[in-house]
């Protein structure tokens, strides 16, 4: 039997409505994110600063997720391979990085294999830390004063330690040194907790340190802290002099955040972000962020790229004024 034009539609229309829900009902479900561990990479050595307030974080943040956050330290080369390994991850959510001031300070003194401003999205800023300049107590001396006179008439004999080339500690020193009119040999390490060790085993002139690099050896007496990249004196530790006191114009602040790659779906970067903003407001990272002395200081996913952009072109101008 043949079928006329409006009678042959019809069959068509009803054999679609059958064969298409069924395609439905036998499509496997999407997975809700995140639907197994997250991999939390930090671009530093273990037992830093920023390796504990990451492990801090990912420790108070996973139950918001309800997943577990494993923290993969990715150290070397300033902090760029880790960053390279999170620009180059699959988008999903599930590798994410957690952040330093130095990823807008190193592109500007070396090639790097990624564009901050471009290759990775801010989830948010989580807190900040100071830097200071710190000798041994026996050291010849006893302000930065006296580190002047001596570099000045012996240039590049003296050396200071760094968390590595293109750090925001290794640039906040050289344009302090730089104002002062004299020249320094930088040792770079994998993070600041190593130049100490290298300092108080008299490997070294000065270091560059935050308040958790140093703070029992100040309380000891071990080490003297020379000046603090503040606009005023850091409240946890008020008897340590700002450079801008000493008639330097040398301010910088880090922060720490954390950031996805670039093309990270929104829904995704929110549920992330939902979750380590109720992190950051809970042990252990409250108590560990008063025990680095270390303020909580949050900003929003797009509050946190502005900061970058600022940061950016603030350290870029300084990179190119130490390079003259």
């Amino acid at each position: 039997m043949r079928l006329n034009g409006k009678l042959w539609m019809v069959v068509v229309s009803l054999v679609a409505m059958l064969v298409i829900p069924g395609k439905s009902e036998c499509a496997a479900p999407q997975k809700a994110y995140p639907s197994g561990p997250v991999t939390m990479i930090v671009s530093w050595a273990a037992g830093g600063a920023a390796d504990t307030a990451a492990r801090a974080l990912a420790e108070a943040t996973k139950r918001f997720l309800a997943q577990p956050i494993v923290v993969q330290n990715v150290a070397g080369a300033g902090g760029a391979q880790g960053a390279v390994q999170v620009a180059k991850a699959k988008p999903d959510g599930y590798t994410v990085m957690f952040t330093t001031g130095s990823m807008v300070t190193q592109p500007h003194f070396e090639d790097v294999p990624y564009k901050v401003l471009e290759d990775f999205i801010p989830v948010l800023q989580v807190g900040g830390y100071p830097t200071m300049i710190v000798v041994r107590t026996d050291s010849r001396f006893k302000g930065f004063k006296e580190v002047v006179e001596y570099a000045k008439t012996n240039p590049g004999k003296l050396n200071y330690s760094t968390s590595g080339f293109g750090s925001i500690h290794h640039l906040l020193a050289e344009r302090l040194f730089q104002s002062a009119g004299i020249q320094l040999t930088h040792v770079p390490f994998k993070d600041l907790r190593q130049g100490v060790t290298a300092l108080l085993g008299g490997h070294l002139d000065l270091a560059a340190a935050t308040p958790f690099d140093v703070v029992s050896h100040l309380q000891e007496g071990r080490v003297r802290a020379l000046g603090l990249f503040l606009g005023e004196r850091y409240k946890d530790m008020p008897d340590i002099p700002t450079w801008k006191e000493q008639g330097y114009d040398s301010v910088g602040f880090g922060w720490w955040g954390v950031a996805v790659p670039q093309r990270t779906p929104n829904s995704i970067v929110q549920k992330l972000h939902d979750a380590f903003k109720k992190g950051t407001e809970n042990p252990p990272f409250t108590t560990v962020m008063n025990n680095l002395k270390t303020p909580i200081m949050y900003l929003n996913s797009q509050d946190t790229f502005r900061k970058w952009k600022e940061d950016y072109k603030k350290y870029g101008d300084i990179a190119k004024a130490l390079s003259k």
